[in-house]
């Protein structure tokens, strides 16, 4: 393979097959392509504004079947997860910075074929 298609990663691997000697019929060959991962950047704040550091989180897909936990925003208030297939993903805060309350409300996203950027929530 020398170009993949738009939202799929390049597999240079070899694809081996044999024509025989007075074959009839056409060689079948398949050939899968994984498609390009995306990244999402959620950013945690206060009734201020300010960035909050240590709220945790859990990745669910769409249907909210856990996929990662104890994702935890920084001292920027940042969180940041990389090698998501293209699809619907929420994020799920499980646990709340010391002195704010717990806000459990699913923060939607979607993960769109050949995105190059992260998608912000």
């Amino acid at each position: 393979e020398t170009s993949a298609p738009f939202g799929h990663e390049l597999d240079e691997t070899p694809l081996p097959f044999e024509i025989e000697l007075g074959q009839q019929d056409r060689v079948e060959v398949t050939k899968e392509n994984e498609r390009t991962p995306g990244g999402v950047e959620l950013l945690k704040v206060g009734e201020e504004e300010e960035p909050l550091e240590g709220a945790e989180f859990a990745l669910q897909d769409a249907e909210g079947n856990e996929l990662q936990s104890g994702l935890t925003t920084d001292e920027d208030g940042l969180l940041m997860v990389d090698g998501l297939a293209p699809g619907n993903y929420q994020f799920v805060e499980t646990s709340a910075p010391f002195g704010h309350e717990l806000d459990e409300t699913p923060l939607p996203f979607e993960i769109e074929l050949g995105q190059q950027d992260r998608v912000e929530v």
